[in-house]
């Protein structure tokens, strides 16, 4: 149905997002115990509607969690009367922690009246201070061939799941042998370019190595400031830092997780690069 459904997609009219970006939503790195993908909305056999699922399983404090990603929720708009049925379906998704991560404003307000809740609506965005160098004693790397070689089972699954993505891998590990792994995008906001950080492996390691970190993800990513998600920093405080507020916030359902529990890893952030 790939064919038809990107026809459907287009509509979406982001120039940045390549077919292969939206062939990713149909065909990923990683096998859950679910491969469904997506409803669609079909009339006199043409495809009218269609809602993206991405189905993953993740370890999250030692306890094996399902995730269900909704994404790209599109209708022709003489069928958006009917544009409740893919949601519905959605929602039929038993055993899962549910997220939206990139809903525009009509989805939100669905969403939320559905039960969904706020997984985050602030970002901080931190831009790199001169000066700042990576400690003695703590080495970092951005190799993927040579962060391989470093990272425990658990972590080495993640950066095999997202290698083939528009991702990058950063590696710091100090002497005492702790690490902190952070995967990461590069984006444009408003005709600026940014980092934005996925996921962090160790929030303390990161906050206590914040400047220069800032200072190798901007370089990777030839951008002016990194971006994460404010909900990461539940515990701690990221110096020098602002914050600003989503127009839309990202919205989850879940009885077991709580926000600071969930990342951005196998979502549409990733497959999509948005």
């Amino acid at each position: 149905m790939f064919e038809e459904i990107h026809q459907l997609l287009l509509d979406f009219n982001n120039s940045d997002i390549t077919k292969d970006d939206w062939r990713n939503l149909f065909s990923h790195s990683w096998k859950g115990d679910d491969d469904q993908c997506g409803y669609v909305l079909v009339d006199g056999g043409k495809i009218v509607g269609f809602l993206g699922t991405i189905f993953s399983e993740r370890e999250v404090d030692g306890t094996i969690r399902r995730f269900c990603n909704a994404t790209s929720w599109i209708v022709k708009p003489e069928y958006r009367n009917e544009s409740a049925l893919l949601v519905l379906a959605f929602l039929r998704t038993r055993n899962c922690t549910l997220t939206n991560l990139s809903p525009n404003p009509i989805a939100t307000n669905v969403f939320t009246r559905l039960g969904f809740s706020v997984l985050n609506d602030e970002t901080i965005l931190r831009l790199p201070v001169p000066g700042f160098r990576v400690n003695t004693g703590c080495s970092v790397t951005a190799d993927i061939s040579e962060i391989e070689t470093q990272l425990p089972d658990k972590h080495l699954r993640l950066l095999h799941d997202h290698r083939r993505y528009k991702c990058r891998h950063l590696l710091m590990t100090r002497k005492d042998g702790k690490q902190c792994y952070i995967i990461s995008t590069r984006i444009k906001r408003k005709r600026l370019w940014f980092a934005h950080v996925h996921y962090i492996s160790n929030l303390a390691f990161f906050v206590e190595s914040i400047g220069p970190i800032t200072k190798e993800l901007c370089k990777q990513h030839r951008a002016g400031a990194i971006m994460i998600d404010k909900r990461f920093d539940e515990t701690v405080r990221i110096s020098l830092g602002f914050t600003y507020r989503l127009p839309n916030p990202m919205l989850f359902k879940s009885e077991v997780l709580k926000p600071s529990q969930i990342d951005n890893l196998y979502s549409e952030l990733i497959l999509l690069n948005i």
